[in-house]
């Protein structure tokens, strides 16, 4: 497992209950296997909260988004777009200023 598996999946392991994680630990594990693009907006989706200290963007609201995406992606919805969409460029983010940049390009 790579380094941003490693850490897209302790975001998943942090936010979904244990006994959906547990449950589900295999075809998460292939979603974030075969889908590095979702790893990397999920990654970033974090990054930007963190970062900003967004307070728009709650506890729930992770959790939700995460419940929403890997269902998505597990379930192979057709016409299925993840939350987390476009967060991606905000992987390499180390601080608030680095985001205002890319917010401003």
């Amino acid at each position: 497992m790579n380094e941003k598996m490693k850490q897209a999946n302790d975001i998943l392991r942090r936010y979904l209950k244990p006994s959906v994680y547990n449950q589900f630990k295999f075809p998460i594990l292939n979603v974030l296997w075969e889908n590095e693009e979702y790893v990397n907006n999920l990654i970033g989706f974090i990054n930007f909260r963190n970062l900003c200290n967004n307070t728009n963007i709650t506890e729930s609201d992770i959790k939700l988004t995460i419940y929403h995406d890997i269902f998505g992606l597990i379930n192979e919805e057709d016409l299925f777009l993840p939350r987390v969409s476009e967060y991606g460029k905000y992987i390499d983010c180390e601080t608030r200023e680095d985001i205002d940049l890319i917010i401003k390009n």
